[in-house]
């Protein structure tokens, strides 16, 4: 590529030559054909991220939020399954009742740690600690 592509300014109109390497299409050169005179070209300022993570999703994700049906979903899925290998492989007769609810339990464990539950319970406690232990300074 040309050295001075870097140093483009805003208005400039440019050219580019390619060159086909097998499946690809790579640039051979670049060159301006038309000068403008608006000035050197600046980055748009980035939107400020709604959350964290991808696709601006939170996590922890709050008790009341839409996301948790799909991840309590996915855990009811997941823990019926660990739940049915696990009587089969005992050749357990649970009723079931007591098959059900250990389903239940096994997805609720999971949708907690799929959610962060058990990290904003581990930071509600940290800071409780930390307002204690400036208190009693």
């Amino acid at each position: 590529m040309a050295a001075h592509i870097d140093t483009l300014v805003a208005g400039e109109e440019v050219t580019f030559g390619t060159v086909v390497n097998g499946t690809w299409t790579n640039i051979d050169k670049a060159g301006v054909i038309k000068t403008g005179n608006t000035g050197a070209v600046t980055a748009a300022p980035s939107a400020p991220k709604k959350g964290g993570g991808a696709y601006g999703l939170t996590f922890p994700i709050p008790p009341l939020d839409g996301q948790r049906s799909i991840v309590r979903q996915n855990s009811l899925a997941h823990a019926t399954v660990l739940v049915n290998n696990y009587c089969s492989l005992l050749a357990d007769e649970m009723l079931i009742d007591e098959r059900t609810a250990l389903v239940i339990n096994t997805a609720k464990y999971f949708e907690a740690y799929s959610c962060g539950d058990d990290v904003e319970k581990e930071a509600s406690e940290a800071v409780a600690l930390l307002g204690q232990s400036q208190n009693t300074q």
